[in-house]
């Protein structure tokens, strides 16, 4: 769920760093407002996420509030600085909002 609008001209690198079953380290770099993802994390990130694949899905997918879990200790950040720039290029899902593809395809939703 990303929204390009609000990622315009700006860069972002952040490390999604799971923890337990599932587990490992992904890089989401945001670059002149477009992203990328790899395999792996970065040496110099803005953010660093650390999660289960389980919390990581409940947060997604709108099961659980992220502020609660960082609260509650399910969610450690470092870089919180960086989270508002986060938050808006990636808002949490909104049922109703049309997801693009990006090989064509009509949007999911």
């Amino acid at each position: 769920m990303f929204d390009a609008e609000a990622a315009a001209g700006k860069d972002l690198v952040t490390v999604m760093e799971f923890i337990g079953d599932g587990g490992g380290a992904w890089t989401v770099n945001v670059a002149n407002g477009m992203p990328s993802v790899t395999e792996g994390a970065s040496e110099n990130p803005d953010i660093v996420m650390t999660q289960s694949p389980d919390t990581f899905m409940q947060i997604f997918l709108g099961m659980t509030d992220p502020m609660t879990a960082m609260q509650e200790g399910n969610v450690q950040v470092q870089g919180m600085e960086n989270m508002m720039t986060y938050g808006s290029m990636f808002p949490p899902l909104d049922p109703a909002r049309e997801i693009p593809t990006m090989d064509g395809a009509p949007p999911l939703g």
